[in-house]
């Protein structure tokens, strides 16, 4: 603790010792902002992925989902984290997450799992995914990039996939259907007529989920 001048001393004698230790205190008040200002970017960065990782550990869907994600991107360069991202997303997509049945797709689309693919695209479809309802647009379609060995092209299928999102996006009609698998059966099953899918739409109708009706 710095001594404080002699009490009756001259003005001019306090001024000068102030003025020496002005510097050293305004020095010590910025290095303590930005110790204090660093531990908070710290732990502000810290505390999400310590908060998911206790909530995944006692079963929470989008916390296991998020970390799973997160753990597959750093897989790229660390297999051991690829795998252990896929293992936190299949425990979501098995609790009914809506995106991580997606995501598990994908990665099957990537290894050329296309039966695999298919079945997990089917099933984020009728959980509400859009995207993955137009990945089986695009997987369909004679126009896909790249082509899917083993999927025989049906551009009438992938063309009733795409509008089916685009009424909803664009023309509000419901979304999702509790009964997307006889609206969209996946082959060797035909599709319904477009008539039989309007029907099968209306009855299967749900109130919609998420921010303005978006999945």
């Amino acid at each position: 603790m710095l001594a404080a001048p002699i009490s009756g001393a001259p003005a001019g004698m306090q001024e000068e010792f102030f003025s020496m230790f002005r510097p050293l205190l305004f020095s010590s008040l910025i290095a303590s902002a930005v110790v204090i200002f660093c531990g908070a970017i710290f732990w502000a960065a810290k505390w999400p992925a310590s908060y998911h990782r206790v909530a995944a550990g006692i079963g929470s869907a989008q916390s296991q989902y998020l970390i799973g994600v997160d753990l597959i991107r750093e897989g790229k360069t660390t297999p051991a984290r690829f795998f252990e991202g896929v293992e936190y997303v299949q425990r979501a997509s098995e609790q009914g997450h809506v995106k991580a049945a997606r995501v598990l797709a994908d990665l099957a689309l990537e290894n050329g799992e296309i039966d695999r693919a298919l079945g997990l695209y089917q099933e984020a479809s009728r959980r509400g995914d859009s995207d993955a309802v137009m990945a089986l647009s695009n997987i369909f379609s004679s126009f896909a990039s790249p082509p899917y060995p083993g999927v025989a092209k049906d551009d009438e299928r992938a063309e009733r996939y795409a509008g089916f999102i685009k009424r909803f996006y664009f023309g509000g009609e419901c979304w999702p259907v509790d009964n997307f698998d006889e609206i969209f059966p996946l082959p060797p099953f035909s599709l319904p007529s477009r008539e039989e899918q309007d029907r099968l739409r209306k009855e299967g109708c749900r109130p919609r989920a998420g921010w303005f009706g978006f999945p």
